[in-house]
């Protein structure tokens, strides 16, 4: 039985500084690195700088100049680690909404196969990228999802990997596609770009209705993020039981969880929509970097797919 999140959390979740914070993550860290067809870097010197005045800096970069994964750098402990946080503030508001239908995030079982009753894949739309359009086929689930998840449960190919090397991969060959395949017809898609005579992000895209999976601004807005997440954050579990760890999570770096945005996501104080100056600053800070990050060559969240960008 599919059953939605309760209007609360998904109006929490709807807050700009919510969806400010996860689509600059995502996007900070894909494109530190990058460089545009011309081999120029995406982000000058100078734009980096910037951004690590403003404490946005990723601690390490995702992708690689060329949009490959950087799958020894521990980098994907921070996908990993950000999006367990993601779930625990979700389920901190659930415990104290009490809802008995949605008690906490939890995830698919098994990625839904085709033809799945509860969680059909949406059909494509005209407007669809072919990203999205190749993730929604049959054949993409039966040659490439199905076979890595298969992989994401084996023990043995699980017992092979450092924790790192495990979020890289959960994130760039099952993940991405995750959120494409389940992605529907938005109606009116946010631009990737906003217009250059804009000071931000327009607001319009705020409304809770936005929840559309294919954006990282919204994708966390819509129920399917949290079963998806879900499912990726279960990895960790497995991942431990088939190198023999118990206890807690053996994360090999360290966050420095008073220091925002990059892992604290949204203090305590602010979980409960309350907006005050220290709310008002985080928003502020984030706007900036959204300027500086405003450009058409970025490497979009969500795009690299088994390892190349489709």
């Amino acid at each position: 039985m599919v059953t939605m999140l309760p209007p609360k959390v998904k109006l929490m979740l709807a807050l700009r500084e919510h969806r400010m914070h996860h689509v600059l993550w995502h996007i900070v860290r894909d494109n530190w690195e990058a460089e545009d067809d011309d081999g120029e870097p995406v982000f000058s010197d100078a734009e980096k700088q910037s951004i690590k005045d403003i404490g946005w800096e990723p601690p390490r970069p995702s992708l690689d100049k060329d949009g490959f994964r950087k799958e020894n750098n521990k980098s994907g402990e921070d996908f990993l680690f950000m999006h367990r946080q993601m779930i625990l503030h979700v389920n901190t508001l659930l415990s104290e909404i009490g809802d008995t239908s949605y008690p906490k995030v939890v995830g698919w079982t098994r990625v839904p196969p085709l033809n799945d009753p509860e969680y059909p894949v949406p059909p494509v739309w005209n407007s669809a990228q072919d990203s999205i359009k190749t993730c929604k086929t049959d054949d993409y689930y039966s040659n490439i999802m199905v076979l890595r998840e298969n992989d994401f449960t084996n023990p043995e190919y699980l017992s092979g990997l450092t924790l790192g090397q495990l979020g890289s991969q959960l994130e760039y060959r099952i993940h991405n596609g995750m959120h494409l395949r389940w992605a529907s017809d938005p109606g009116e898609e946010r631009p990737l770009v906003y217009p250059s005579d804009a000071d931000t992000i327009d607001t319009k895209w705020d409304n809770p209705s936005y929840d559309y999976l294919a954006d990282p601004y919204s994708s966390h807005v819509n129920h399917i993020f949290w079963k998806l997440h879900g499912w990726i954050d279960d990895r960790i579990t497995d991942w431990m039981r088939a190198r023999n760890i118990t206890g807690e999570v053996p994360w090999s770096v360290e966050w420095d969880m008073n220091i925002m945005p990059q892992h604290g996501l949204i203090h305590e104080p602010h979980l409960m929509a309350k907006m005050d100056d220290g709310t008002n600053n985080i928003i502020n800070r984030m706007e900036e970097v959204a300027k500086i990050v405003n450009k058409p060559n970025l490497i979009t969240p969500f795009s690299v797919i088994d390892d190349g960008i489709i």
